[in-house]
């Protein structure tokens, strides 16, 4: 898959292809700018891709209700906002 964001003339993923296997714990790593993010916004549906699709079980992840997808994801950033609640 590719994915691009609409104020951009860079692609933020480029031809990426990776398998999670069921159950399998994964962690994303790597540098600044390198994808991490866009690619945790595709899985959660919070961006579809430019080119490509995702799968799961070979079924398109458009097929699933958006509140089912993420209902089965957590997602874990080291950084988070702190707001000025109490």
């Amino acid at each position: 898959m590719s994915f691009r964001y609409t104020a951009s003339d860079k692609d933020a993923i480029t031809d990426v292809s990776f398998t999670i296997q069921p159950g399998q714990l994964v962690v994303i790593v790597g540098e600044n700018g390198s994808g991490k993010s866009s690619s945790v916004k595709l899985l959660t549906r919070l961006h579809d891709p430019t080119a490509g699709e995702i799968l799961f079980d070979d079924v398109p992840l458009p097929s699933f209700k958006l509140s089912d997808i993420r209902r089965c994801c957590t997602v874990l950033q080291q950084d988070h906002p702190v707001f000025p609640f109490s």
